[in-house]
């Protein structure tokens, strides 16, 4: 990690003993946040450039990093494999809202009746699906939340790419590949919606705006998306 000052002299300051440093995320009081790569380490390194471990992810990659007003840090990783890590999560999905392409064309997901991703035995909860097995399968990635206590809490998993995080109404806001997914899940109850599935295969970045909007970002293909806040008055269901 190179700081550089106002007159473009660089330096070195910070280096850890991974192959690459991923995501970053700032504190508001100048501690500096890291994600990496070979080990999925995140880094705490205070002002005067000492880093110390926060967490090891059972992955390989933390790609993104996002810090919430309260101070917790949650790390997303995208690794294509590195199985076996606990936490049961919950799971829900509702009907997608709205979305307005400013490239090419639109794709939606199944915009009425929720479904689950897993059936749930019966009776199912209202709200929640059956728990996953506590050991993730290859392929699988997870967003973590990092309370400012040091407790780590697995609070999403799926079969994807962590891409991109984001704030919202409380709720976070998850872009991943490689099916350009946009979630958003409850912190603390970890039911989540799915909001949208892009043409594009990665949701690598977002702005969620103050009137419900959310723009994303993605790649292959490089395109400009925004998730309006509204409903769609019109669906198609299939069977």
């Amino acid at each position: 990690l190179y700081r550089v000052d106002a007159q473009g002299k660089g330096e070195i300051f910070f280096e850890a003993k991974q192959r690459h440093l991923l995501s970053m995320a700032l504190g508001k009081d100048g501690t500096i946040y890291l994600g990496t790569s070979t080990d999925g380490v995140v880094y705490r390194v205070d002002a005067e450039g000492k880093g110390f471990v926060l967490y090891d992810a059972p992955q390989a990659d933390v790609q993104t990093l996002l810090l919430d007003e309260a101070g917790n840090l949650y790390a997303g990783t995208g690794t294509p494999d590195r199985p076996n890590f606990p936490m049961p999560s919950a799971l829900h999905w509702s009907p997608t809202r709205t979305i307005g392409a400013l490239a090419l064309s639109i794709v939606l997901a199944p915009p009425l009746a929720p479904v689950a991703d897993a059936p749930a035995p019966a009776p199912a909860p209202a709200m929640r699906a059956a728990p996953r097995s506590n050991v993730a399968g290859a392929g699988e990635n997870s967003v973590f939340r990092i309370a400012v206590d040091g407790q780590v809490d697995e609070i999403f998993r799926e079969k994807c790419l962590v891409l991109s995080l984001g704030l919202q109404e409380g709720r976070l806001l998850i872009g991943t590949g490689l099916e350009g997914r946009l979630y958003a899940v409850d912190p603390r109850t970890r039911i989540r919606q799915s909001l949208a599935r892009l043409a594009s295969g990665q949701v690598q970045a977002m702005h969620a705006s103050p009137d419900g909007a959310i723009a994303l970002g993605t790649g292959t293909p490089g395109q400009l998306w925004k998730v309006d806040p509204r409903y769609s008055a019109r669906g198609v269901m299939e069977s």
